[in-house]
């Protein structure tokens, strides 16, 4: 079974699940400040604030992307 947009009821996750498949399919990395670049005005103002996006990693450990984070 895989998950779909419409699977999500906050309008919040759905963008941020739409937007971390997309990256995910073109082989990008996903991490907050990928994620959070990669979304338009309009969806940065539905979700409010960057700290809404990284509210949702507290008490996750982060997983580590070498590559792209060297290139940074």
């Amino acid at each position: 079974m895989d998950l779909a947009v419409k699977d999500f009821y906050h309008s919040s996750h759905q963008i941020l699940f739409a937007k971390i498949k997309q990256l995910h399919e073109a082989k990008s990395p996903v991490a907050l400040d990928t994620v959070w670049a990669s979304l338009s005005d309009e969806q940065r103002e539905a979700l409010k604030s960057a700290s809404y996006l990284s509210s949702l990693l507290d008490g996750i450990p982060p997983s580590v992307d070498l590559n792209h984070h060297i290139g940074i």
